[in-house]
């Protein structure tokens, strides 16, 4: 009868632990009609608080909306001692993992993006805040290109180069311990930035990207306050460099 009773109390203390922590499902988020108030996941959770712990075996999915003329600043706040999977899709399909104490936020443009989570038996803490905010009227300034490549810093205008072909954008890293902060960035084929999200900053660390038509539009997230040197320039794609 004792050991009865302690196999109950046993189980139930174990119930009692993981019962602490949220359950998650499968969402679909929409811009509120009042941008000024951020979706924060979970509801009652706000930045000004630890992460949330979530329950163990889940595999969760948010599919977030970004309309036209409309941005998303996405922070996450994670603490899972590296366990479980949790990741992030933006618009061009680039998948990038979400990172344990990352708190330098991601941008993300039209049309949507997603986030995943897939733990298992380990514990953990997840949450996420989403801002949306419209473009700002901000300057533009265009950049022809012929034979020699144009470097640029970051400012505060949309930047667009253009050339006689393509236009290829050759990245490099900031001067810092970490370049995730090259992640508020957009980079756009055409003119500006309804054109297609081609990626950012941050994947040029890794890759070239290199417009469809003629133009590319590139446009930097408040870097600007952070770096006043060479972060990116812009190639004809028949030029030399």
């Amino acid at each position: 009868m004792l050991l009865q009773f302690l196999f109950i109390s046993s189980s139930l203390l174990f119930q009692s632990v993981y019962s602490e922590g949220y359950t998650c499902a499968d969402y679909l988020v929409n811009p509120p009609l009042d941008i000024t108030k951020p979706y924060y996941f979970p509801n009652d959770w706000n930045e000004s608080m630890p992460p949330a712990k979530y329950n163990p075996s889940q595999n969760c999915n948010w599919q977030i909306n970004v309309l036209e003329d409309m941005y998303a600043t996405v922070t996450f706040y994670k603490d899972s001692n590296k366990a479980g999977s949790f990741d992030v899709y933006y618009p061009d399909k680039v998948t990038v993992a979400i990172h344990d104490d990352d708190i330098n936020p991601y941008i993300f443009t039209y049309q949507q993006f997603r986030v995943n989570m897939f733990v298992q038996n380990q514990p953990g803490a997840f949450s996420f805040k989403v801002v949306w905010s419209n473009y700002p009227n901000a300057c533009s300034k265009t950049i022809p290109l012929n034979d020699s490549p144009v470097p640029n810093v970051p400012d505060t205008c949309f930047t667009t180069y253009t050339a006689p072909n393509n236009v290829m954008l050759v990245g490099f890293p900031t001067k810092e311990d970490s370049d995730d902060a090259l992640r508020q960035s957009a980079v756009f084929d055409g003119g500006d930035y309804r054109g297609e999200y081609l990626g950012n900053l941050y994947d040029l660390l890794n890759t070239q990207i290199v417009s469809k038509s003629n133009q590319l539009t590139v446009y930097t997230f408040g870097l600007s306050e952070k770096y006043n040197y060479t972060l990116y320039m812009g190639v004809d794609t028949k030029g030399k460099w």
